[in-house]
């Protein structure tokens, strides 16, 4: 810094801290903006709203809000989908840039989505980092909705990355996790082609017959007692999941126990060719029926062989391989 400039930014951001005590005084009238969010109302400055958020900057600056500042009108904004108290915090970090760290996991998390919504970027990616590096356990505890609100932003990709991560290591966190119904089915179709054996496929089967079962409006889990209208609303919301699920691995026990009940959904012809299979001595699966899933160690395996260079000699007792994996 030049010896000719003197840096007095403490004092500014002391008076700024002021300015947003000032707001909450009844006898304040030095405020141009009310937001109203839930059944609370918030006075702030539509200049620093501007300065500070994107998406103020861009409410703010429309025709309506010009018109009023023309007749000297204080502006009025209602926001829907932010909570009254992870509004607050916001607030108070536009006029500081501070915010609290003591909050539950819950709420900070809250407040990350609530700072992309206002495009306050410096509190997204401080946040971001902070879930990642210090949040990790209670990421893979919520991992379903922590993933699915990732996909919503390219501020959130980091977080992105890490979830696809924890995913790929184990997605035995996405089916054991108490929120699976509510799992986009883009996600859990992706999560069923998978190759590698990160369940056993009755257990497979059983999530997404229960997935299939939560998903709005329910459908009665006693298959003896479905109506018409049952089998058609469940037949067209497993249709896409049935080609990748691996009937011919599941054992003829849970077949009749798991899987039968629900052979009124189930393509006429692969029902013929699993009773067949699990009836006839000798028969085996039809040459189109999917191999079992490859179990995760030997998938490991597979990966560091297949990611050899070409020209990096083998031992006699290591087969050169040529795979792609599929995941």
């Amino acid at each position: 810094m030049s010896m000719d400039i003197v840096d007095l930014k403490p004092s500014l951001l002391e008076d700024l801290k002021k300015l947003y005590k000032n707001l909450e005084k009844d006898n304040n009238n030095d405020y141009n903006v009310t937001i109203k969010v839930e059944q609370k109302s918030f006075r702030a400055h539509s200049v620093i709203l501007k300065l500070r958020s994107g998406y103020f900057r861009n409410l703010i600056n429309n025709e309506i809000r010009r018109m009023a500042n023309m007749f000297n009108r204080r502006i009025t904004l209602e926001i829907s989908d932010i909570n009254s108290e992870v509004f607050a915090s916001c607030l108070k970090y536009i006029y500081t840039g501070e915010f609290s760290l003591q909050e539950d996991n819950d709420f900070l998390f809250d407040l990350f989505i609530a700072a992309e919504t206002l495009k306050l970027i410096d509190m997204v990616d401080y946040l971001q980092n902070y879930f990642i590096q210090n949040k990790t356990k209670w990421i893979e505890i919520n991992l379903i909705r922590v993933y699915q609100v990732s996909l919503n932003s390219i501020s959130f990709n980091e977080l992105q990355v890490h979830c696809k991560q924890i995913i790929d290591r184990d997605p035995k966190f996405i089916f054991l996790s108490d929120s699976f119904p509510t799992l986009k089915r883009s996600i859990l179709l992706d999560l069923i082609k998978r190759n590698d054996e990160f369940l056993t496929e009755i257990k497979i089967w059983r999530h997404l017959t229960n997935w299939v079962h939560e998903q709005e409006p329910p459908i009665n889990r006693d298959t003896q007692n479905w109506s018409p209208s049952n089998i058609i609303d469940f037949e067209e919301r497993i249709r896409d999941f049935i080609p990748h699920i691996r009937f011919f691995t599941i054992s003829s026990d849970n077949y009749y126990s798991c899987v039968r009940p629900y052979k009124d959904i189930l393509p006429q012809k692969l029902v013929e060719q699993l009773e067949k299979f699990y009836l006839v001595k000798e028969a085996t699966p039809p040459p189109n029926a999917l191999p079992p899933r490859t179990p995760r160690r030997l998938r490991r395996n597979i990966s560091t062989y297949s990611t050899r260079s070409p020209t990096e000699p083998t031992t006699p007792t290591e087969p050169r391989l040529q795979l792609q994996v599929v995941f």
